[in-house]
């Protein structure tokens, strides 16, 4: 776990202040990834 928190870290995608969040850097390769998510799902469902 600590090795894949360092990534996001040396990636510019989470900062910790209080606990971990992530930057905006962060939220806009989680919403590219939650897209690619979504295509993914519906492909697997039309089969």
């Amino acid at each position: 776990m600590d090795e894949a928190i360092e990534e996001l870290g040396r990636r510019g995608w989470i900062t910790r202040r209080k606990s971990y969040s992530l930057t905006s850097a962060g939220e806009a390769a989680h919403a590219a990834l939650a897209q690619k998510v979504d295509w993914a799902r519906r492909q697997i469902r039309l089969g």
